[in-house]
């Protein structure tokens, strides 16, 4: 599996890091520059799914972002009427960031700078 989506567009805002500031504050946000920048994850496949890794679109930070899937598969083979294979298989991944960086504002007990997207996985099957 791998994330699928545009590549990121020129002229997306710089994240703190590059300019020189300290870390971004928390703040619950989206942008659709999330998910487009989320394209350039790696896809590390583990047991039961991937673990999605890169730099967090807003704050620029390091993260890592699991997600299972082998429940899920599970569940789908045990149906009485299976779908049709289907040459594609997308599966929508709502993530958030999860960095370790201290940001000003964090709740006690989270991690991330607060940013949440949509990466879509395409798996392709035979």
């Amino acid at each position: 599996m791998s994330p699928a989506l545009p590549e990121p567009r020129p002229g997306t805002a710089p994240v703190a890091h590059e300019t020189g500031v300290g870390p971004e504050p928390y703040e619950e946000i989206t942008h659709p520059s999330f998910a487009e920048q989320a394209a350039s994850f790696q896809a590390v496949p583990t047991r039961g799914g991937v673990v999605l890794k890169g730099p967090c679109p807003r704050c620029g930070d390091p993260m890592s972002f699991p997600h299972v899937d082998s429940v899920v598969r599970s569940w789908l083979r045990r149906r009485p009427h299976p779908a049709p294979p289907a040459a594609t298989a997308e599966t929508v991944v709502p993530m958030v960031c999860t960095c370790a960086v201290p940001h000003p504002g964090r709740p006690d007990g989270l991690d991330g700078c607060g940013a949440y997207w949509n990466v879509i996985l395409r798996e392709e099957r035979p």
